[in-house]
Parts: C-alpha cells; sequence; structure tokens
C-alpha cells in the first residue's frame, strides 16, 4: 500500500517573543475552520486506487522555542511544534489500476484527519 495524504489550508495566527538577556522564549499559535483535506490510497496487490476528496474541517497549530545564546555565534534551543487537522469525511473515487475503469461514491464514503507534534533539541553556529 502506498498512501498519501495532503492538506492544503490557509491559516490565521499570532507570535510573541520574550528576551531575557541571553535567554529567549517565543511562541506561535495558529488556526482555521478552512483546511481542506485529500488523500491518495493505492492498493498495489489488490490494483486498486482510492482518491478521497474531504470536506473543510478545522486545523490548529502551537510552536514554542527557548533559545540559549552562548557568545556571538552559538545558540542552543529546544522547540516544540505541534498540528491537528480534526476528523473529516468525503467523496472518493475508486480507479481500477489493471482496466483503467472508476467509480465515484459520493457522500461521506471516505475520511481523513492528522495529528502531529515535532521536538527538536540543537545548536546553531552564525559567522
Amino acid at each position: 500500500i502506498t498512501y498519501e495524504q495532503a492538506w492544503l489550508v490557509p491559516y490565521l495566527g499570532i507570535a510573541a517573543s520574550l528576551d531575557m538577556g541571553d535567554l529567549r522564549f517565543s511562541a506561535s499559535a495558529v488556526g482555521s475552520t478552512f483546511a481542506y483535506g485529500s488523500d491518495d490510497d493505492v492498493h498495489w496487490l489488490r490494483d486498486l486506487n482510492f482518491l478521497d476528496d474531504l470536506e473543510p474541517t478545522n486545523f490548529i497549530g502551537a510552536a514554542a522555542e527557548l533559545t540559549y545564546r552562548y557568545g556571538p555565534q552559538y545558540q542552543f534551543f529546544v522547540n516544540a511544534t505541534a498540528e491537528r487537522y480534526f476528523r473529516t469525511y468525503g467523496d472518493t473515487t475508486l480507479i481500477d489500476l489493471t482496466s483503467g475503469a472508476s467509480a465515484y461514491y459520493g457522500g461521506e464514503v471516505s475520511g481523513g484527519d492528522h495529528e502531529n507534534l515535532q521536538i527538536t533539541i540543537g545548536m546553531r553556529v552564525s559567522n
């Protein structure tokens, strides 16, 4: 099986940062009620391809970073980023990969959502 999920989302957000000497804290939050999703689900052993077109849903995201400056060239940081695309439903087009025949199934026959969390610890060096 090969599976790909894609989301198109225009969003609005807010960001802020606070400098405290060698420490810097920054954070942001974004959101939208217009997240559009689709997926491409290929079942190779069955020779079937499911193409799903999902209804608009809600999206939220947030990020935060704490940075410590060590001298003029080095920064050590911890960063966390999270996103959530809420559950939504949609239509499916089923394609037979052998014959090329296709069938359309309307209504709430498919669904999708997505959430992720990424935590990064690192160092930046500048000239």
